[in-house]
């Protein structure tokens, strides 16, 4: 850096002056490179960014990191659908990334085109829960969330959008999560389940059953074992009974034993007793 005096003077940089990155550990800047977001960030319509923007902090790294930084990076690849099965992204994705980024309302269809209704919102987020993009956003002075593959026909407006002061995405997301979570129905039913099927039932129960119940501890038994759980509704806890099939048993409540019984039936009537 040099100083020039006169009028317009000022100080400016040696012509040829390149920053670097300094105090920045191996551990570090393994942080910054190690995950390739790349496939996130294609959703979004951001890829080409990304892929220049981590070009340029390599180049600005100390020569020391610079070799380090470039073999660390993309080591860790996350593919969001599963086994046997195509992980289509909702096409209103980038319209809505660009209107938050550019910080204008938004205007899309709901639902079912061509009759969804419009909304006007301002877009505070994007959340991916699972496999599943959500957008949180503000209407009428409501805090809402929008499942994205519903939305049709976005477009961003002149109009800015509102956003709260100190607004903290990943903590309002949470407590959504955890409203939504609470205000679910639940369906109740006592089981008698043998160990080894003790682990299947967690990934379909009710959330809270989920987290308040000791599974290791009853799989780890050699009895069956009593046990309370929820579930969304009546038809959910029969299908996952069902898949649990002698297992487990149903002791209550009698509706659903006597859907048990009716399906055990007509599995017999069709392929005859054995």
């Amino acid at each position: 850096m040099y100083g020039v005096t006169g009028p317009g003077g000022g100080y400016a940089l040696v012509e040829g002056y390149q920053t670097r990155l300094t105090g920045l550990t191996g551990p570090e800047a393994d942080a910054l490179l190690l995950l390739d977001p790349t496939n996130l960030l294609a959703a979004l319509g951001m890829e080409d960014q990304l892929a220049a923007a981590r070009r340029k902090l390599v180049a600005a790294l100390p020569p020391g990191l610079r070799a380090r930084a470039s073999s660390a990076s993309g080591w860790v690849h996350v593919d969001l659908a599963g086994w046997f099965e195509e992980h289509d992204l909702p096409p209103a994705l980038p319209v809505l990334a660009g209107a938050i980024l550019a910080g204008r309302m938004v205007r899309f269809g709901y639902g079912a085109p061509p009759d969804g209704t419009p909304r006007l919102v301002h877009p505070l987020g994007l959340a991916l829960k699972g496999r599943s993009w959500y957008l949180v956003a503000t209407r009428d002075g409501r805090l809402l969330t929008y499942a994205v593959p519903r939305v049709h026909a976005p477009v961003a407006t002149e109009e800015p959008a509102k956003r709260p002061a100190h607004f903290d995405l990943p903590a309002v997301w949470a407590e959504l999560v955890a409203g939504f979570e609470t205000a679910l129905p639940t369906y109740a039913v006592r089981l008698r389940i043998a160990p080894a099927a003790a682990r299947r039932p967690r990934r379909a129960v009710d959330a809270r059953t989920r987290r308040e119940t000791d599974w290791e501890r009853i799989a780890a038994g050699e009895d069956p074992v009593e046990l309370e759980v929820t579930f969304e509704h009546l038809e959910h806890a029969r299908q996952e009974v069902l898949q649990l099939g002698p297992q487990v048993e149903v002791l209550a409540p009698e509706e659903l034993r006597h859907r048990i019984a009716a399906e055990a039936q007509a599995l017999v009537a069709r392929y005859g007793a054995v």
